[in-house]
């Protein structure tokens, strides 16, 4: 629901733009806009504004920096989302990668530790199938680094076998933290359409001692269009 939404705003926005355009001429618009997406980081990021010149984006960034020229026609979106670039409506363009569009098929699951007590490290093993899914990226979730810690995250990827091993471990010399919250984020990458589970095989929690806590793992399964 959130994509479609994020989608009819982006079109929204831009078919006014265009009707504007046509009916004014005018060489510079400059779109303020309370949200962007930034697509190349994937960032949601606040009150952004995007300079457009013929027709063409040339510049976007905060607001507070934005150069724009005395004659833009200003544009102003406070509650909109704006997605500038290619947006898959309906299409269904990331369902082949070959079309040169493999980033627009990427998922960000994220691996969550519930009724944790003293966890100090948190090794994992998951599985996936290699012929649907790909790793992209394995980054750290708040639950270990709450506290500003640091978190130490150590993962290897074997994409033959489809084995992701995975360990988050606090500092030296730092206690241990307790409730429940995301231990890492993993972004993944659809090759091909169909259905994929995402098993963590292996799992557990070990306390400043390293002394092993079993933890029970998990099964989710991906669904590629």
């Amino acid at each position: 629901m959130t994509k479609r939404t994020w989608a009819v705003l982006a079109v929204i926005s831009f078919s006014c733009l265009g009707m504007q355009g046509i009916a004014q001429t005018p060489r510079h618009v400059a779109v303020h806009a309370g949200h962007m997406l930034d697509v190349k980081t994937g960032k949601m990021l606040a009150d952004q504004t995007l300079v457009i010149e013929d027709g063409k984006i040339i510049s976007s960034g905060a607001t507070g920096e934005a150069k724009i020229p005395t004659d833009a026609v200003r544009i102003e979106l406070p509650n909109a989302i704006v997605l500038p670039g290619l947006i898959d409506a309906h299409t269904h363009l990331t369902m082949e990668p070959r079309f040169g569009y493999e980033r627009l098929a990427t998922s960000v699951p994220r691996e969550a530790l519930t009724g944790a007590q003293n966890a100090f490290s948190v090794p994992l093993q998951i599985s996936y199938d290699p012929k649907m899914l790909q790793v992209v990226n394995v980054s750290n979730g708040a639950f270990l680094s709450q506290d500003g810690q640091a978190v130490a995250l150590v993962h290897r990827d074997d994409d033959s076998s489809g084995t992701l091993q995975i360990t988050a471990t606090r500092p030296p010399g730092a206690p241990g933290i307790s409730g429940q919250g995301t231990i890492v984020t993993l972004t993944l990458m659809a090759k091909a359409p169909g259905q994929s589970s995402l098993t963590i095989a292996r799992g557990g929690v070990r306390d400043p001692g390293m002394q092993s806590a079993p933890a029970a793992g998990a099964a989710m399964t991906v669904t590629i269009q």
